[in-house]
């Protein structure tokens, strides 16, 4: 025996099906356009972010505040690209953008929430929207362009790093005196070591000159350049 399925119910699931069709598009529209907004949101951070620590190491001694802000830049760019393309608009969100886009007054947000509803004022109110979103293109409605302001602040925050990467800093200085000193330190380090190895095979004068010589007394060698560095490091 045949089974009659009533035309209401018929009708209802394929509005119901309907309409998630036609959000499908819009929502692959609206997803794109999120990942490319937020992917702007992340170069300007990523930027900003670069420009204030290369301004700090123009106060304070960083000699790797090079990579720092390279660093800093790249996770924001692929932070903000990640967090787009992981949180897709549902399809509640998407009917609720599409109704801003279109200016629908929530027809289609409303159409949605009942979506499982057999009433007739929810099959009129699919039907409504239905015919409301046939009327428009995704393509045309939601625009990819970036906006002129945010290439704006773009270009406003790439002059400024490259303004911070060009001109000369100031604690350039006080880092070459920093490795100069490192580097005089090492020098005198290894000579005291070769001095105290020399001390060490000589094997005619007793233990007890040999550590007095080793920790006390140091050769006119090594005091020559001992004093050779310090003239190097301060010439004044």
């Amino acid at each position: 025996m045949a089974t009659v399925v009533p035309t209401a119910i018929v009708q209802e699931a394929g509005e119901g099906h309907q309409l998630t069709k036609a959000l499908r598009s819009w929502r692959k529209r609206l997803w794109l356009q999120q990942v490319l907004r937020w992917t702007e949101n992340g170069v300007i951070t990523g930027l900003t972010v670069a420009c204030l620590l290369l301004l700090i190491s123009r106060f304070t001694p960083w000699g790797a505040v090079s990579y720092w802000a390279f660093g800093a830049a790249i996770a924001a760019l692929l932070g903000a690209l990640g967090a787009a393309l992981w949180y897709r608009p549902s399809f509640a969100r998407s009917a609720r953008l599409v109704d801003v886009h279109l200016s629908l007054h929530d027809r289609l947000s409303t159409a949605w929430e009942l979506r499982n509803d057999s009433a007739p004022i929810s099959v009129l109110q699919r039907g409504d929207a239905l015919k409301q979103l046939s009327k428009h293109r995704p393509e045309a409605s939601v625009s990819l362009r970036p906006r002129r302001m945010r290439l704006i602040s773009i270009g406003i925050v790439a002059f400024a790093l490259a303004l911070l990467f060009l001109l000369p800093n100031p604690m350039n200085a006080v880092l070459q005196q920093q490795a100069a000193f490192q580097a005089l330190l090492a020098r005198q380090i290894a000579a005291i070591k070769q001095e105290r190895t020399a001390i060490d095979s000589q094997s005619s004068i007793s233990a007890q000159e040999r550590r007095k010589s080793s920790t006390g007394v140091l050769s006119p060698r090594v005091k020559r350049t001992i004093s050779r560095d310090r003239f190097a490091l301060h010439p004044n």
